[in-house]
């Protein structure tokens, strides 16, 4: 257990001010994305850590695309046992699904071109595959049935269907999923066990997304590749590979921007950084940031649509804080600072406004809903002084769900959520909800036509598959 843990130091013995880490923490608490945990490495040490309640570093995350990484570091493994090479045509491993005439270009396509993604596309063929699972089909006979337009190599274009065909390669030359794969190979050695990863309707691990892993686990993750493979002296990764996988491969921008750490280059799925670093990234701000010239890595799991900001606080808070190696002289009123502000770190609630009048009239009414696609029947409200529970019966039964006035409770069901319910107006009730192991936000809008009808409208952000449905349209049941 012990080989398999991070180590905790104070800043200050692995040459960081506290205070600088405060001020760090500080930044990305207040300067506009939301953040909900952090984990910081140095020298191979935990030297700060924040989760903003109800979020925390130990939970498991939806990764998006930071699964992407994983599943390169998987094909890294499986050249570094001689099962395949970056060169092996990508046709010849699936002799039964390719096209009887297959393009010039397809025949060309090689490993390296999917993990690079040059395939030649010019659309992510992920298109495909939403198709494929709503026919379910199968998604390798999509991906080599796709017009192939341009030379593979020749052009960077993001493709999360190139990383699914990683997975695939990979069960085809171990006769296992990619998932089980790393199990013995990575996720045990480095102690990562509440993990799961999506699979696609024929069992192939999604590989491009779908892994759900905690921020510390990302900091592990972080730190074999900063020690070029090896962890707590075993080597699990070739240190060609991660030399490989890490160096920039193809150029993502006609020109490097020197303000936009996504024109940096990419290697093998990973992320060229500005400041000598590359990534792991996933969509709304999941990140994986390995800085080899400081000896350092950051994890972190943000919301956000846009994520530069993230990586900005980074440049000009935390870079200059990793400027020195040596041990700095021991500063404890720094350090009661660093941790009373982590301590303090939270996601706040929306808001409450008064409306006892309304919320007292409705009190246990019931209200029925005409035919909709969720399948729901009827539902109830009940309000409390400092909670409200929402009763909903459809098709698959009963369900009771809690929301803070004002305040997040934890539904410790599953999925775990957190849930509040604000008045946003005299007659309409919003209720807001946190799937806690993703970035998702779902938010219902309940207007109230005085007692007898509702209306109520949902929004979900941060979701690359949203969810949409239309008004759900409610009469009270006398």
């Amino acid at each position: 257990m012990k080989d398999t843990e991070l180590t905790s130091s104070v800043p200050e013995r692995e040459g960081v001010s506290s205070r600088a880490l405060a001020a760090f923490a500080e930044a990305l608490r207040d300067d506009g994305p939301e953040i909900d945990a952090f984990v910081l490495l140095r020298h191979g040490r935990k030297i700060a850590e924040g989760g903003w309640r109800p979020y925390t570093t130990t939970l498991p995350r939806l990764s998006n695309s930071v699964s992407k990484s994983f599943t390169s570091t998987a094909i890294g493994m499986a050249v570094d046992e001689g099962l395949l090479t970056v060169e092996d045509r990508v046709i010849d491993f699936f002799p039964t699904e390719t096209p009887a005439e297959p393009g010039e270009h397809l025949r060309a396509m090689r490993v390296k071109h999917l993990l690079t993604m040059s395939t030649g596309h010019r659309a992510d063929t992920i298109a495909l595959f939403i198709t494929a699972r709503s026919q379910m089909l199968d998604w390798v006979s999509a991906f080599l049935q796709a017009p192939v337009e341009d030379a593979p190599g020749s052009g960077f274009l993001y493709n999360s269907g190139a990383t699914y065909m990683l997975s695939a390669i990979l069960q085809r030359v171990t006769g296992t999923t990619l998932f089980d794969y790393l199990k013995p190979r990575l996720f045990e050695p480095l102690g990562i066990r509440e993990v799961s990863w999506e699979a696609c309707p024929r069992g192939i691990t999604t590989g491009g997304w779908g892994l759900s892993v905690s921020a510390e686990s990302y900091a592990k993750f972080g730190q074999l590749y900063l020690d070029r493979g090896v962890w707590n002296g075993r080597r699990l990764l070739s240190e060609e590979w991660v030399a490989e996988a890490s160096r920039a491969q193809i150029a993502n921008a006609a020109q490097p921007d020197d303000t936009n750490d996504w024109t940096q280059g990419y290697g093998y799925q990973f992320w060229r950084c500005r400041h000598g670093a590359y990534r792991a990234d996933g969509a709304f701000g999941q990140f994986i940031v390995v800085l080899p010239e400081q000896d350092a890595v950051l994890a972190i799991h943000a919301a956000t649509y846009d994520m530069q900001p993230v990586l900005d606080i980074v440049w000009t808070h935390l870079l200059p804080a990793l400027g020195g190696r040596e041990a700095l002289p021991p500063d404890p009123a720094g350090e009661e600072r660093l941790c009373e502000t982590l301590a303090a770190l939270h996601v706040a609630a929306p808001s409450a406004s008064d409306a006892s009048e309304l919320a007292t009239a409705i009190d246990g009414g019931r209200y029925r809903f005409t035919e909709n696609e969720l399948g729901l029947r009827e539902a109830s409200l009940r309000f409390g002084s400092d909670e409200a529970r929402l009763v909903m019966e459809g098709e698959r039964g009963e369900a009771v769900h809690r929301f803070g006035i004002g305040a997040w409770i934890v539904n410790e069901d599953c999925p775990l959520r957190a849930a509040s319910a604000t008045w946003t107006a005299a007659d309409l009730l919003q209720l807001t909800i946190r799937q806690l192991e993703t970035a998702y936000v779902d938010t219902f809008e309940i207007r109230f036509d005085g007692t007898q009808t509702v209306r109520i409208t949902h929004r979900r952000d941060y979701d690359v598959f949203a969810p949409s449905w239309g008004t759900l349209v409610g009469q009270a049941i006398e």
